[in-house]
């Protein structure tokens, strides 16, 4: 048994590893390198296509839900004419529950809190 382990031992140090040429594994590094630059422009892109979704669907969830608690509540908004020198200028009288307008400046609070918590994510990402 050990006269195998000494034939096998004396074959391995017999065997030369040859290491690949400089010129394979530059090139080598420079394909994984173009491969990964391609992954990260598509990734950025799509990254930035959902972003403006996100943000078309905030803003019309929001335009939204104010239409359809007017429409809901049954607010009406009364515009009499004020008149200026020169200019008319139509101003509405709103009068509508207070929890819409806390409603509001809850959703608008909490939007740019998530656009500012976004854009530090995003920013540290990219340092990484």
């Amino acid at each position: 048994m050990n006269e195998g382990n000494d034939k096998l031992k004396d074959l391995f140090k017999e065997l030369k590893i040859e290491e690949p040429s400089i010129g394979f594994t530059s090139r080598l590094i420079h394909k994984v390198d173009t491969i990964i630059e391609a992954k990260d422009k598509k990734r950025k892109a799509l990254n930035k296509i959902l972003i403006g979704i996100c943000i078309l669907g905030g803003l019309t969830g929001i335009f939204g839900l104010t239409w359809f608690l007017f429409g809901y509540y049954g607010i009406e908004v009364n515009t009499p004419q004020i008149s200026w020198p020169v200019i008319e200028v139509d101003m509405p009288t709103l009068k509508f529950p207070s929890f819409i307008v806390m409603l509001a400046i809850v959703v608008l609070l909490l939007l740019s809190v998530d656009l500012f918590i976004r854009k530090r994510h995003y920013s540290k990402k990219q340092k990484v």
